[in-house]
């Protein structure tokens, strides 16, 4: 994983694709995130937030500048699709320690 690379985080109610802003030695990643607007448009969170590496499922997405500051992310039915499998895992786990 790199500074500026884009990933997707899994959370168990949806995914977020974000850029990593900061990268510790020893530590989670910290990534500022972006927000889903009408027609497929995605702008930038003011805030930043640290992930566990384990819940990124996907890295070097493509994401590119659409307007001022709007972004479009390629491939994102291949993200959602993704999700979905890693969710049924993350979700199987759950249930098999229970």
């Amino acid at each position: 994983m790199n500074i500026a690379e884009w990933v997707a985080v899994f959370y168990p109610h949806k995914f977020y694709v974000g850029r990593v802003t900061d990268l510790p030695e020893n530590g989670n990643p910290s990534l500022r995130f972006l927000d889903r607007r009408p027609e497929d448009v995605f702008v930038y969170r003011r805030d930043t937030e640290q992930v566990e590496r384990r819940y990124i499922f996907r890295r070097q997405l493509r994401v590119e500048l659409k307007g001022k500051n709007g972004f479009c992310i390629t491939d994102y039915g291949g993200i959602e699709k993704d999700y979905e499998e890693f969710k049924k895992k993350y979700l199987l786990k759950g249930k098999v320690r229970s």
